[in-house]
């Protein structure tokens, strides 16, 4: 495994481990059983905007590592094919 794979686990298990997290905490603030997005965006909707601007910024080039992976690996199967 080279060093673009261990990344790529490696942030996605980050990213992965980041939102449930945050899910569990939105689940946290059910009231009676119930969870509304009014609740919600009262409550947590700074902090969540907080959040997203935070991890867009890791997101993407996370996404693009991940095309550039997909990329090399069909070019390596398709292109070294001994027909």
């Amino acid at each position: 495994m080279d060093i673009f794979s261990r990344v790529f686990w490696g942030v996605g298990l980050v990213l992965g481990l980041m939102w449930l997290i945050v899910v569990f905490y939105i689940l946290g603030t059910s009231q009676d059983g119930m969870l509304n997005a009014e609740v919600i965006e009262q409550e947590m909707g700074d902090s969540l905007r907080s959040f997203y601007d935070m991890i867009i910024w890791v997101m993407y080039p996370w996404l693009a590592l991940g095309l550039f992976l997909l990329i090399r690996f069909l070019m390596r199967m398709f292109m070294n094919r001994s027909v």
